[in-house]
C-alpha cells in the first residue's frame, strides 16, 4: 500500500494543497449565484435562454449607481443565457435579477436551501 512520506507531506503542506478553498477561501460569491439567479428569471416566465436581455455595453445602471464591468473588454454586447454564463457577464445577470424580482430570487434560494444551515463546521 502506498504510503506518504514525511517529506512528501511537508512538500504539500509548503505549497497550501491542504487548504480547503472550498470552506476556508474567502471568495465573493456572486458568479456562482448567477446560476441561480437565472433559473429564478426562468421560472418566472420573463428569461428564455435563446433570447437576449440585456445589451452588455461594460456598464448599465443600479438603482443609484452606474455598475462596472471588470472583465479587461469593452463589453459583451447581446448575449443569451449560454454566452452570459461562458463570460460571466454582470450586466447580463443584473437584468436577470431584475426580471425575477426581489421575491422570485428569495424563492429560488430557499428551494435551494440557501436558507438553512450547511452544517460544515468552520475553523476560526
Amino acid at each position: 500500500m502506498p504510503r506518504l512520506t514525511t517529506e512528501e507531506a511537508e512538500k504539500i503542506a509548503g505549497e497550501g494543497a491542504w487548504f480547503n478553498h472550498a470552506i476556508a477561501g474567502a471568495y465573493p460569491p456572486g458568479s456562482t449565484f448567477k446560476i441561480l439567479t437565472s433559473i429564478a428569471a426562468m421560472r418566472s416566465g420573463r428569461l428564455q435562454p435563446d433570447q437576449p436581455i440585456a445589451d452588455c455595453g461594460g456598464c448599465g445602471h443600479g438603482r443609484q449607481q452606474a455598475l462596472l464591468l471588470r472583465n479587461g473588454e469593452a463589453h459583451h454586447g447581446e448575449l443569451k443565457l449560454p454566452e452570459a454564463i461562458a463570460k460571466s457577464c454582470d450586466i447580463y445577470f443584473y437584468e436577470a435579477g431584475r426580471l425575477a424580482t426581489v421575491e422570485g430570487l428569495a424563492a429560488e434560494a430557499k428551494r435551494f436551501h440557501l436558507d438553512q444551515r450547511t452544517g460544515i463546521e468552520f475553523a476560526r
